[in-house]
């Protein structure tokens, strides 16, 4: 099996100024329960068996990783991330928005 690395997290736009208004903040975003996941010095890496990758995520994408639970909503993790990371609300929603949506698009969570 060919497996490749991606980062997650560090290809966030660098402009702030596009959040992606098809993710709601009453979405709830859920990992996939088939995925191989392991912490390692503050990263997360993820093995995703179905398509062949395996997922790196830096320090920030882990903490919201760690968050899409399926229990908390959007607007609970932007809320959790302003307060954490101790930014701006608006802030916190682009940044969680374009990983959220990165991790959708990597097809690493459940819809």
């Amino acid at each position: 099996m060919q497996e490749n690395e991606d980062k997650a997290g560090d290809s966030l736009p660098k402009s702030h100024s596009n959040v992606d208004s098809s993710i709601r903040e009453d979405y709830i975003p859920k990992r996939r329960p088939d995925l191989n996941v392991r912490q390692l010095d503050g990263e997360t890496v993820a093995l995703d068996r179905r398509n062949g990758l395996i997922h790196q995520f830096n320090q920030t994408a882990s903490h919201i990783w760690e968050l899409c639970d399926g229990k908390m909503s959007m607007k609970e993790i932007v809320e959790n991330f302003s307060e954490t990371f101790d930014v701006d609300s608006s802030v916190a929603t682009k940044d969680v928005t374009a990983i959220v949506k990165q991790l959708k698009e990597l097809n690493l969570l459940d819809f």
